[in-house]
């Protein structure tokens, strides 16, 4: 295979970086100045969030600490006439993985309330409309029984098992589905049929967790 100049001196400069780690390399060919970069880089440890029905509402556990990562990437930069006309990335090697921090969140026990403090940047919002609805004597599709946090919703616009924060109503995980749940509504469940026609039907802002 024809390997064209300018392909044979990207490789060359790759080379000699491996040689000469936290150097800069400089090349001179026609007019125009190479150089390689070594760039140092934070990878920040995301965050996530578990809903636990063993643990008292509003209460936290932390099941894993975070910790950032690191990498290194090397860059040809161009130059001519003491400008530079271009660049690009000729390697990237992780150093350290980054640990994502899992922190358990108690449902048990109701409602719980929003807490801007502790809310992890979510996934995706939605604004839905909301039911709700009460014992049936029956478990969800999923299999588990109905309880303060189980959200009935359709899974072509939210898959089940995903976790989620609903406006006026608090934590929850999408575990069943409902006859009339087709399209952008979502059915929380609640002890009684009192909190049900209370609830009535409104229109929520969902946060989507990851």
């Amino acid at each position: 295979m024809h390997l064209t100049k300018k392909l044979l001196q990207i490789v060359a400069i790759f080379l000699l970086s491996l040689l000469l780690v936290g150097f800069t390399i400089y090349i001179e060919t026609e007019k125009m100045l190479v150089s390689t970069v070594e760039i140092q880089d934070r990878i920040p440890y995301e965050s996530k969030i578990v809903l636990d029905k063993n643990l008292t509402k509003g209460k936290s556990k932390l099941l894993q600490k975070g910790n950032n990562g690191s990498r290194s990437t090397m860059h040809a930069v161009y130059w001519k006439d003491g400008q530079e006309v271009g660049h690009e990335l000729i390697e990237s090697v992780t150093k350290k993985e980054m640990v994502t921090e899992v922190t358990a969140l108690g449902i048990k026990g109701g409602e719980l309330k929003a807490d801007n403090k502790n809310m992890i940047s979510p996934k995706e919002i939605m604004y839905l409309e909301a039911t709700a609805y009460t014992h049936t004597g029956n478990n969800t599709c999923t299999g588990v029984y109905p309880c303060i946090g189980t959200i009935a919703v359709d899974p072509r616009v939210i898959p089940l098992g995903t976790p989620m924060w609903v406006e006026g109503y608090g934590y929850g995980v999408a575990q069943d589905t409902g006859g009339l749940i087709k399209g952008k509504i979502i059915d929380v469940f609640m002890d009684t049929e009192k909190e049900c026609f209370l609830w009535g039907r409104r229109r929520v802002k969902v946060y989507i967790l990851e």
